[in-house]
Protein backbone atom coordinates (compact mmCIF):
# COMPACT_ATOMS: atom_id res chain seq x y z
CA UNK A 1 0.00 0.00 0.00
CA UNK A 2 3.03 2.76 1.15
CA UNK A 3 4.93 1.56 -2.13
CA UNK A 4 1.62 2.48 -4.30
CA UNK A 5 1.35 5.72 -2.38
CA UNK A 6 4.92 6.40 -3.16
CA UNK A 7 4.71 5.41 -6.76
CA UNK A 8 1.79 7.92 -7.14
CA UNK A 9 3.60 10.68 -5.57
CA UNK A 10 6.35 10.04 -7.79
CA UNK A 11 4.60 9.92 -10.70
CA UNK A 12 2.76 13.13 -9.70
CA UNK A 13 5.94 14.80 -9.06
CA UNK A 14 7.63 14.21 -12.23
CA UNK A 15 4.36 15.54 -13.91
CA UNK A 16 4.47 18.80 -11.86
CA UNK A 17 8.87 19.24 -13.04
CA UNK A 18 7.71 18.64 -16.78
CA UNK A 19 4.87 21.27 -16.86
CA UNK A 20 7.50 23.40 -14.70
CA UNK A 21 9.99 22.94 -17.63
CA UNK A 22 8.13 23.18 -20.30
CA UNK A 23 6.21 26.36 -19.32
CA UNK A 24 10.03 27.90 -18.05
CA UNK A 25 11.25 26.83 -22.24
CA UNK A 26 8.31 28.26 -23.36
CA UNK A 27 8.45 31.56 -21.43
CA UNK A 28 12.61 31.88 -21.97
CA UNK A 29 11.61 30.99 -25.69
CA UNK A 30 9.05 34.00 -26.62
CA UNK A 31 6.24 31.62 -26.81
CA UNK A 32 4.11 34.47 -24.14
CA UNK A 33 3.48 36.69 -27.26
CA UNK A 34 2.30 33.76 -29.76
CA UNK A 35 -0.98 32.86 -27.48
CA UNK A 36 -3.98 34.82 -28.65
CA UNK A 37 -5.73 37.74 -26.92
CA UNK A 38 -8.93 37.83 -27.78
CA UNK A 39 -10.62 39.98 -25.70
CA UNK A 40 -8.05 40.85 -23.47
CA UNK A 41 -4.13 42.34 -23.20
CA UNK A 42 -2.44 39.96 -20.73
CA UNK A 43 1.02 38.87 -19.81
CA UNK A 44 2.45 36.45 -17.48
CA UNK A 45 4.68 37.63 -15.00
CA UNK A 46 6.66 34.44 -12.98
CA UNK A 47 3.40 32.79 -12.57
CA UNK A 48 0.84 35.50 -11.90
CA UNK A 49 -1.06 37.06 -14.68
CA UNK A 50 -1.77 40.41 -15.20
CA UNK A 51 -4.29 41.46 -17.59
CA UNK A 52 -6.83 44.76 -18.99
CA UNK A 53 -10.24 44.02 -21.21
CA UNK A 54 -9.12 44.78 -24.61
CA UNK A 55 -10.26 48.81 -25.23
CA UNK A 56 -11.87 50.11 -28.07
CA UNK A 57 -9.32 51.08 -30.53
CA UNK A 58 -11.37 53.47 -32.10
CA UNK A 59 -11.85 56.07 -29.14
CA UNK A 60 -7.51 56.79 -29.70
CA UNK A 61 -7.05 59.64 -32.26
CA UNK A 62 -3.96 57.87 -33.35
CA UNK A 63 -5.59 54.78 -34.46
CA UNK A 64 -4.33 54.51 -38.13
CA UNK A 65 -2.49 57.39 -38.07
CA UNK A 66 1.43 57.10 -39.57
CA UNK A 67 3.74 59.01 -40.00
CA UNK A 68 5.50 59.33 -43.33
CA UNK A 69 9.96 59.22 -43.57
CA UNK A 70 10.18 59.44 -47.09
CA UNK A 71 11.58 55.97 -47.79
CA UNK A 72 14.92 57.30 -45.27
CA UNK A 73 15.74 54.92 -42.25
CA UNK A 74 16.20 55.85 -38.74
CA UNK A 75 19.16 54.21 -37.85
CA UNK A 76 20.72 55.74 -41.20
CA UNK A 77 19.91 59.80 -40.37
CA UNK A 78 19.27 61.87 -37.67
CA UNK A 79 16.15 63.44 -39.18
CA UNK A 80 13.24 62.47 -36.86
CA UNK A 81 15.48 62.04 -34.08
CA UNK A 82 13.85 65.21 -32.25
CA UNK A 83 10.51 63.14 -32.93
CA UNK A 84 11.36 60.20 -30.89
CA UNK A 85 9.94 61.63 -27.80
CA UNK A 86 6.36 62.25 -28.95
CA UNK A 87 5.97 58.72 -30.40
CA UNK A 88 4.95 57.29 -26.99
CA UNK A 89 1.81 59.64 -27.76
CA UNK A 90 1.06 60.04 -23.83
CA UNK A 91 -2.08 62.03 -24.56
CA UNK A 92 -3.61 58.95 -26.12
CA UNK A 93 -6.74 58.29 -23.69
CA UNK A 94 -6.59 54.68 -24.52
CA UNK A 95 -3.18 53.90 -23.83
CA UNK A 96 -3.56 55.81 -20.55
CA UNK A 97 -6.47 53.92 -19.73
CA UNK A 98 -4.57 50.34 -19.85
CA UNK A 99 -1.60 51.94 -18.14
CA UNK A 100 -4.12 53.07 -15.37
CA UNK A 101 -5.84 49.72 -15.16
CA UNK A 102 -2.15 47.87 -14.95
CA UNK A 103 -1.52 50.06 -12.12
CA UNK A 104 -3.93 49.40 -10.36
CA UNK A 105 -3.00 45.59 -10.13
CA UNK A 106 1.06 46.61 -9.35
CA UNK A 107 0.41 49.92 -6.76
CA UNK A 108 1.38 47.63 -3.85
CA UNK A 109 5.01 46.02 -5.08
CA UNK A 110 8.46 47.91 -5.13
CA UNK A 111 8.95 50.17 -8.23
CA UNK A 112 11.37 47.84 -10.00
CA UNK A 113 8.68 45.16 -9.94
CA UNK A 114 6.29 47.61 -11.60
CA UNK A 115 9.16 48.04 -14.10
CA UNK A 116 9.71 43.87 -14.98
CA UNK A 117 5.84 43.98 -15.05
CA UNK A 118 5.28 46.81 -17.56
CA UNK A 119 8.40 45.76 -19.61
CA UNK A 120 6.51 41.72 -19.26
CA UNK A 121 3.62 43.86 -20.59
CA UNK A 122 5.06 45.55 -23.74
CA UNK A 123 7.51 41.64 -24.33
CA UNK A 124 4.39 39.72 -24.74
CA UNK A 125 1.85 41.61 -26.07
CA UNK A 126 3.85 42.54 -28.73
CA UNK A 127 5.04 39.49 -31.19
CA UNK A 128 8.29 40.71 -33.05
CA UNK A 129 7.85 41.21 -36.71
CA UNK A 130 9.96 43.11 -39.45
CA UNK A 131 8.63 46.79 -40.37
CA UNK A 132 8.95 45.37 -44.19
CA UNK A 133 6.76 42.19 -42.97
CA UNK A 134 4.22 44.54 -40.75
CA UNK A 135 4.02 47.50 -42.30
CA UNK A 136 5.70 47.02 -45.59
CA UNK A 137 8.04 49.49 -45.05
CA UNK A 138 11.84 49.09 -44.51
CA UNK A 139 11.34 50.81 -41.66
CA UNK A 140 8.26 52.57 -39.77
CA UNK A 141 7.50 53.52 -36.22
CA UNK A 142 4.10 53.00 -34.88
CA UNK A 143 2.61 54.90 -32.15
CA UNK A 144 1.30 52.38 -29.61
CA UNK A 145 -2.27 52.24 -30.07
CA UNK A 146 -1.60 51.06 -33.83
CA UNK A 147 1.02 48.40 -32.07
CA UNK A 148 -1.59 47.28 -30.20
CA UNK A 149 -4.44 46.56 -32.33
CA UNK A 150 -1.87 44.96 -34.49
CA UNK A 151 0.03 42.86 -31.89
CA UNK A 152 2.92 43.20 -34.13
CA UNK A 153 6.10 45.14 -34.27
CA UNK A 154 9.72 45.16 -33.69
CA UNK A 155 11.86 47.19 -31.44
CA UNK A 156 11.10 50.77 -31.50
CA UNK A 157 7.29 49.54 -31.25
CA UNK A 158 7.36 47.75 -28.66
CA UNK A 159 9.55 50.56 -26.53
CA UNK A 160 6.82 53.35 -27.28
CA UNK A 161 4.17 51.35 -25.96
CA UNK A 162 6.48 50.65 -22.55
CA UNK A 163 7.53 54.03 -22.25
CA UNK A 164 3.88 55.21 -22.85
CA UNK A 165 2.79 52.64 -19.86
CA UNK A 166 5.85 53.36 -17.43
CA UNK A 167 5.11 57.31 -17.72
CA UNK A 168 1.54 56.78 -16.85
CA UNK A 169 2.55 54.57 -14.06
CA UNK A 170 4.50 57.04 -12.60
CA UNK A 171 7.95 55.83 -13.40
CA UNK A 172 10.97 57.95 -14.78
CA UNK A 173 11.04 56.71 -17.93
CA UNK A 174 13.32 57.65 -21.22
CA UNK A 175 13.19 56.15 -24.65
CA UNK A 176 17.27 55.48 -25.72
CA UNK A 177 18.34 55.18 -29.03
CA UNK A 178 21.50 52.85 -29.51
CA UNK A 179 22.80 51.91 -33.34
CA UNK A 180 20.65 49.42 -34.96
CA UNK A 181 18.08 49.57 -31.86
CA UNK A 182 15.94 51.54 -29.56
CA UNK A 183 15.14 50.45 -25.97
CA UNK A 184 13.67 52.23 -22.42
CA UNK A 185 15.34 53.04 -19.64
CA UNK A 186 13.78 53.77 -16.06
CA UNK A 187 15.14 55.46 -13.16
CA UNK A 188 14.18 53.83 -9.94
CA UNK A 189 14.85 52.23 -6.22
CA UNK A 190 16.19 48.73 -6.74
CA UNK A 191 18.29 49.35 -9.84
CA UNK A 192 22.05 49.75 -9.25
CA UNK A 193 25.35 51.01 -11.91
CA UNK A 194 26.34 47.64 -11.90
CA UNK A 195 22.76 46.68 -14.41
CA UNK A 196 23.18 47.98 -17.70
CA UNK A 197 22.00 51.43 -18.41
CA UNK A 198 23.25 54.56 -18.98
CA UNK A 199 23.83 57.88 -16.81
CA UNK A 200 21.80 61.29 -17.58
CA UNK A 201 21.97 64.37 -15.04
CA UNK A 202 23.20 62.57 -11.97
CA UNK A 203 20.30 59.81 -12.15
CA UNK A 204 21.01 56.35 -13.38
CA UNK A 205 18.52 54.23 -15.85
CA UNK A 206 18.53 51.20 -15.90
CA UNK A 207 18.23 49.36 -19.98
CA UNK A 208 14.46 47.77 -20.41
CA UNK A 209 14.55 45.39 -23.26
CA UNK A 210 11.55 45.56 -24.77
CA UNK A 211 12.19 42.71 -27.99
CA UNK A 212 13.63 40.26 -25.10
CA UNK A 213 11.87 37.80 -23.33
CA UNK A 214 13.60 37.95 -19.74
CA UNK A 215 11.35 41.10 -18.14
CA UNK A 216 14.54 42.15 -15.89
CA UNK A 217 15.13 45.80 -15.59
CA UNK A 218 18.92 46.12 -16.39
CA UNK A 219 19.32 43.01 -18.16
CA UNK A 220 21.03 43.56 -22.16
CA UNK A 221 22.63 40.92 -23.56
CA UNK A 222 25.14 43.48 -26.31
CA UNK A 223 27.27 46.35 -25.10
CA UNK A 224 25.78 49.78 -24.81
CA UNK A 225 27.52 52.62 -26.47
CA UNK A 226 26.76 55.45 -28.40
CA UNK A 227 23.53 56.24 -27.00
CA UNK A 228 21.11 59.26 -27.41
CA UNK A 229 17.99 60.01 -24.91
CA UNK A 230 14.80 61.08 -25.64
CA UNK A 231 12.65 61.91 -22.66
CA UNK A 232 9.06 62.25 -22.14
CA UNK A 233 7.24 65.66 -23.48
CA UNK A 234 5.22 66.52 -20.22
CA UNK A 235 2.91 68.57 -22.44
CA UNK A 236 2.99 67.54 -25.86
CA UNK A 237 3.72 70.55 -28.10
CA UNK A 238 2.10 70.29 -31.96
CA UNK A 239 -1.85 69.09 -32.73
CA UNK A 240 -2.43 65.97 -32.16
CA UNK A 241 -6.24 65.53 -32.71
CA UNK A 242 -5.30 65.18 -36.36
CA UNK A 243 -1.44 63.90 -35.97
CA UNK A 244 -0.81 66.61 -38.38
CA UNK A 245 1.13 68.73 -36.52
CA UNK A 246 4.30 65.79 -35.72
CA UNK A 247 4.03 64.43 -40.17
CA UNK A 248 4.17 68.79 -40.36
CA UNK A 249 7.52 68.61 -38.61
CA UNK A 250 8.62 65.66 -40.54
CA UNK A 251 8.21 67.13 -43.42
CA UNK A 252 9.93 70.30 -42.90
CA UNK A 253 12.86 68.70 -41.10
CA UNK A 254 13.42 66.03 -44.35
CA UNK A 255 12.78 69.43 -46.52
CA UNK A 256 15.82 71.23 -44.55
CA UNK A 257 18.39 68.15 -44.60
CA UNK A 258 16.96 65.64 -47.59
CA UNK A 259 20.57 67.48 -49.22
CA UNK A 260 22.23 64.83 -46.53
CA UNK A 261 20.70 62.01 -47.80
CA UNK A 262 22.00 61.61 -51.17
Amino acid sequence: MMGEWKWRLFKASAVIILVSMFYALFYVMGGMSYLPRNDKLWCVYGVRPYWVKKPDFTRSQYLGREIKYHGTSMNENSLLGMNLSMMPAIDDPVVKQIALDIKEQIKNVSEIKQASILLCFAQQCVQYKYDIDNWGERDFHSFPINTLAKGKGDCEDSAYIFTALAYHCGLDVITFRIPNHIGCGVCCAGTSPNNKGFWINGKFYAWCETTGTIPKVGYYERTLEDWTAYGVPREPSYTWLSGQGLQDLADEVYAQNKHLLY
